[in-house]
């Protein structure tokens, strides 16, 4: 199962209509497994990528590109939970969790507001979800529908105050291969939700995934656009997340100098084992809805779409 945050101007709830044209998507997948057995496919691991053609390679971030670095920056923070927490709750929060820090709040004049209470319970909610989707060592289909996308929603609805460009939520399945869905539906982040059973790289799944996207993206691009030497286009930088049981980790998909299919990370954004982390989790997943508004769709429209 995948789920896609579309991104474009005020468009209508079914998101397949033709007037979603040029909207940005987010997609996450859960993929549907017994609980008792896993995939009958081949398991790949990383090493298998290197054999990929142009090759896919996982590196730390600290390798990463000045490109990709200038955006990591503003993950730095959120991943470390500077700030994250209002000051307003921070009584509720050390009854409800624990005692924290005084750097892992916002501004103490900060005043705080209803929907800071609301957003309280909504995340409270959330990891009670999730603790128990670990603790009941739910299958993945569940721990989607019940930990994963619902924090995905709650992003985009707060995402969504305020902006012309509307964020949603669709269901859909491997559409990376599709250059019809990837022109009208572009897809931004890609999203391995997994359990934590033991033998499983999200990873593996998330360069697959990059590598198929990248290759339709240069389809749909000018040749001006490619670089020389066979080394592709010059694509914007991507984030794609994995969500593994209780923590989330960001890499950033970029092009290499020799034309492989760079993943960078992973940068730990938070755990839904304390409210902490929540509040980590739903604020880098916010910084990339306004990445993709503010500078993925901006060059998707110009470089792509060629409406400069």
């Amino acid at each position: 199962m995948s789920i896609s945050f579309t991104l474009g101007k005020a468009f209508p709830q079914y998101p397949l209509n033709s007037t979603l044209s040029h909207a940005t998507a987010f997609t996450a997948s859960v993929r549907h497994e017994e609980s008792r057995s896993r995939s009958r496919s081949p398991t790949k691991k990383i090493g298998d990528l290197r054999a990929a053609k142009p090759p896919i390679k996982v590196e730390m971030v600290k390798g990463a590109p000045q490109a990709v670095k200038v955006i990591l920056n503003k993950f730095t923070d959120i991943g470390d939970g500077i700030g994250v927490l209002p000051y307003g709750l921070k009584a509720q929060l050390k009854a409800a969790d624990r005692e924290y820090r005084n750097l892992f709040f916002d501004d103490p004049t900060t005043p705080v507001t209803p929907h800071d209470v609301e957003l309280l319970g909504k995340l409270q909610f959330l990891q009670d979800t999730a603790s128990r989707c670990h603790e009941l060592r739910k299958p993945e289909p569940l721990w989607g529908e019940e930990a994963f996308r619902p924090m995905l929603n709650l992003a985009i609805e707060l995402e969504n105050r305020g902006n012309l460009q509307k964020v949603q939520v669709e269901n859909v399945v491997n559409q990376a291969g599709s250059s019809d869905y990837i022109k009208w539906l572009p897809q931004l982040a890609a999203v391995e939700c997994k359990t934590t059973v033991p033998g499983t790289d999200g990873v593996v799944q998330l360069g697959i995934w990059m590598a198929a996207l990248r290759k339709r993206l240069e389809g749909l691009m000018g040749p001006k656009e490619i670089q020389p030497e066979g080394r592709g286009a010059q694509l914007k930088p991507m984030p794609c997340l994995k969500a593994q049981g209780l923590d989330w980790k960001m890499y950033w998909c970029y092009i290499g100098d020799n034309g492989e299919t760079m993943l960078y990370g992973p940068q730990h954004l938070g755990s839904t084992i304390d409210m902490k982390g929540m509040y980590q989790i739903l604020k880098a997943l916010q910084e990339i809805v306004k990445y993709g508004r503010d500078e993925y769709w901006p060059w998707f429209t110009d470089t792509v779409l060629g409406e400069s």
